[in-house]
């Protein structure tokens, strides 16, 4: 399903997680088409499991993979040419807000080229 180098940056994650080691940001960019969607999922799903293991069992994996875990906050452009600034603004506030149901908040940009 993944190719070697999608594998490569999910055990990344997947060990970061396990050793605690998370950074505050992470970019993941590339070509249309590379799959960086499924990788950043899955990914998503390691930084949200309660047990760091994407269980895919556990509440936060369940509510992740269901778009509805509080903890994950996600910007999209909603096919508009640009993202809204209301909308990284209210990103911005949810930064101060201390995490629901795990050890982490997760905030995801999808096409953060389109920020106005």
């Amino acid at each position: 399903m993944f190719s070697s180098s999608q594998k490569k940056l999910i055990s990344y994650f997947e060990n970061a997680v396990a050793a605690e080691s998370l950074r505050q940001t992470y970019i993941i960019k590339g070509e249309s088409g590379l799959g960086k969607k499924e990788v950043c999922k899955k990914i998503g799903q390691y930084i949200m499991c309660h047990s760091g293991t994407a269980c895919g069992k556990c509440n936060g994996c369940l509510s992740f993979l269901n778009g509805a875990n509080p903890d994950c906050v996600k910007v999209s452009n909603d096919d508009k040419k640009t993202i809204e600034l209301q909308k990284i603004r209210n990103m911005i506030k949810e930064v101060y807000i201390k995490p629901i149901g795990g050890k982490y908040k997760l905030f995801i940009i999808e096409n953060a080229h389109l920020m106005d």
